[in-house]
């Protein structure tokens, strides 16, 4: 049976993948075909970064190479339905997360011009294909913004990181936009014993923060951004690359990483649950010896998926795959998509309608020189199945 999957290639132009379900525990979906040489077909040069949910629709970062300008840019799409609504691009500001805030869409990140800077601030998309409302924090060279969270009492927290072995937290009231923010408290904590880079935070009900320092370091700080506590996870893998690769859970963390020696994937790709103490809740789980997990996200019944790459099933070389576990982390089903050539998955997120949104590039066949090597950037919508549907 036909099915068609939600593809998004370009600023401009969307491409059709089409496929069949070829048995009950694996479905496969073909590769996308390449219609048109546009700006994001360039080899080798397109890293998509991360999806979020936005009102009706999406919003897709990431960054790519401009040859014509010999420097790399962020690119910012806002997808609604079956349109793009908004694609902006931008030369002296790096986006590192968004947070959807009441139909407003929240930045930050850092300038990449001489005088660079953590920035925070809001996107007015609807005016500018820049960002012109934002806070600048006068840290020192390379300070950067990572990652923003929704407190409860409606203020936003910023973590980052603030010069080698900094971190950094800013809790601003989001109602004070646009500029000046009002910034409530700002925190640089370091200490030698961990990375104090901050790429992950929680919320806990007292009000206290947890946050999820890179590598295996995780922290504990209070209301006002005071560090309690610091935990160092316990395990063998170390290719742990960034947020997408950890999650909080209620009572503990989960942790995917893959095993690199010396370059190369070394072994099975790993799943870690870990107790609110930084101890192992079990032993690492490995799934049909997959050896590339990109990132982990919840989903509404409890459960999580994982997605990434694999060579060992699909239709050829590389392709994206998609894991459903449940909620003690057992397989429930697991489906890739792709064709001959390369293709990868780097985000997925649960749709508002159950069905996952999955992120990321495939090799694809030039329009203008017919040979394989461009990346294409591809947007996957599936039912809760994992299963494209007409």
């Amino acid at each position: 049976m036909n099915k068609n999957i939600f593809t998004l290639l370009t600023f401009l132009s969307f491409i059709n993948f089409f496929g069949c379900e070829l048995e009950p525990l694996h479905v496969n979906q073909p590769s996308p075909n390449t219609y048109d040489a546009v700006v994001f077909q360039s080899n080798n040069t397109l890293t998509p970064n991360k999806i979020k949910l936005h009102e009706n629709g999406y919003i897709i970062f990431g960054n790519r190479y401009d040859p014509d300008a010999e420097q790399v840019r962020d690119f910012y799409l806002r997808v609604d339905s079956n349109a793009i609504e908004r694609h902006l691009a931008f030369t002296n500001i790096q986006l590192n997360d968004i947070l959807s805030y009441g139909g407003r869409v929240l930045i930050t990140g850092y300038l990449t011009v001489a005088e660079d800077g953590a920035i925070f601030g809001e996107l007015e998309e609807e005016h500018s294909s820049s960002i012109s409302v934002y806070n600048r924090y006068s840290y020192p060279t390379s300070s950067r913004g990572n990652v923003l969270i929704k407190l409860e009492d409606g203020s936003v927290l910023v973590g980052g990181e603030s010069g080698i072995n900094r971190g950094l937290l800013i809790k601003s009231n989001p109602f004070s936009i646009p500029f000046p923010l009002d910034t409530i408290w700002t925190n640089v904590p370091s200490d030698n014993a961990f990375s104090s880079s901050i790429y992950s935070l929680k919320e806990r009900e007292d009000g206290s923060i947890m946050a999820f320092n890179g590598g295996t370091d995780v922290t504990f700080w209070d209301e006002k951004g005071n560090l309690q506590k610091h935990i160092q996870l316990p395990i063998a893998n170390e290719s742990v690359a960034n947020d997408k690769q950890f999650l909080f859970r209620d009572q503990g963390f989960l942790m995917i990483s893959n095993a690199i020696a010396r370059g190369r994937v070394s072994g099975p790709a790993q799943l870690c649950s870990f107790n609110a103490d930084g101890t192992l809740a079990s032993q690492p789980k490995e799934y049909r010896s997959l050896t590339n997990f990109n990132a982990i996200s919840p989903t509404s019944d409890g459960g999580f998926v994982i997605c990434g790459r694999t060579d060992e099933f699909g239709n050829g070389q590389n392709d994206a795959f998609l894991l459903k576990l449940d909620d003690n982390l057992n397989e429930e089903w697991f489906r890739t998509y792709g064709g001959a050539l390369d293709e990868e998955a780097y985000d997925v997120k649960q749709a508002l309608d159950g069905g996952f949104i999955l992120l990321g590039t495939e090799k694809s066949v030039s329009a203008t020189d017919s040979r394989p090597g461009n990346i294409g950037l591809f947007l996957v919508k599936t039912d809760s199945k994992g299963v494209v549907r007409k």
